[in-house]
């Protein structure tokens, strides 16, 4: 019985094999994209850079707590341009945000949050943070402020571009969050403002 698993083992790991071409380095090697590769290449989190960022992440101002929620989306497909075949895979960081009054008592209260549904559809964000870490203890990425004006547009909300960078040595556990201007924001010559944050030191949980 053994052997026979061991064999079904050996024969599901060979197919998987075939099916991705090798595993590379997301943070050095995640520019050398072939296009259409022969098989998708998976762009793995191999040493595990993004663990110190995942989970929940508080800043505290007067009676309002911004809450941060981050985890890790493990081997996304990214297909073509009509969805047929898979060009890569690749593990990134998403999340959402929530500002809150009166955090952790009984008038607690939700003054906005990410997790509302995009535009006028009744399909909610999955994400609004989209992420990855190129060298130990920094993040970079991008997010979306879905609660700009107008609110929860029928078109992208408010886009900005987004760092955290991990204190060296704090304890309790701390971030640097950076969000800036976007080329879009640029360039559309929309004065809109960002209602999140975007120069906080964030406190791990």
């Amino acid at each position: 019985m053994k052997q026979i698993f061991f064999i079904l083992f050996l024969a599901t790991n060979t197919i998987f094999a075939q099916q991705i071409s090798e595993y590379k380095n997301i943070y050095s090697d995640n520019k050398s994209f072939d296009f259409p590769p022969a098989n998708p290449k998976y762009y793995k989190d191999l040493y595990h850079y993004f663990d110190p960022f995942l989970g929940t992440w508080k800043y505290t101002s007067g009676n309002k707590t911004f809450v941060v929620t981050l985890w890790k989306d493990e081997m996304r497909s990214y297909k073509d341009s009509e969805g047929l075949s898979v060009k890569f895979y690749s593990d990134n960081i998403y999340g959402h945000y929530k500002m809150v009054q009166d955090f952790g008592t009984l008038n607690q209260q939700i003054l906005y949050t990410s997790e509302i549904n995009i535009g006028v559809s009744s399909t909610q964000w999955t994400t609004v943070i989209f992420a990855s870490s190129t060298i130990p203890n920094k993040l970079n990425g991008h997010l979306f402020d879905v609660n700009t004006e107008p609110a929860n547009s029928v078109y992208w909300p408010l886009r900005g571009f987004l760092t955290m960078t991990i204190d060296s040595g704090s304890n309790p556990v701390t971030a640097h969050w950076k969000v800036t201007d976007s080329e879009e924001r640029l360039s559309s010559g929309k004065n809109y403002n960002f209602v999140i944050p975007t120069d906080i030191i964030l406190t791990k949980e």
